[in-house]
């Protein structure tokens, strides 16, 4: 995976999320260097439980085929 340094302030509001559940933390996260959001995101995701990814991954592939299927 490719990671940017650019793509710090979008990190920086997926981190915002995991912590409060939307944006407001987002600017204050990405005064943090790199390294630091990056690895705070890594912290984050590792939080994150196999079987609620599994699932969120099942319901976002189940709702792209019904966005997909015509009727």
């Amino acid at each position: 995976m490719l990671l940017s340094a650019k793509d710090c302030k979008a990190y920086a509001k997926a981190l915002s999320w995991f912590i409060k559940g939307n944006q407001s933390l987002s600017a204050e996260l990405s005064k943090g260097t790199f390294e630091e959001v990056l690895d705070a995101l890594s912290s984050a995701f590792d939080l994150v439980g196999v079987t609620p990814f599994l699932k969120a991954a099942s319901l976002t592939r189940n709702a792209s085929l019904l966005a997909a299927s015509p009727r």
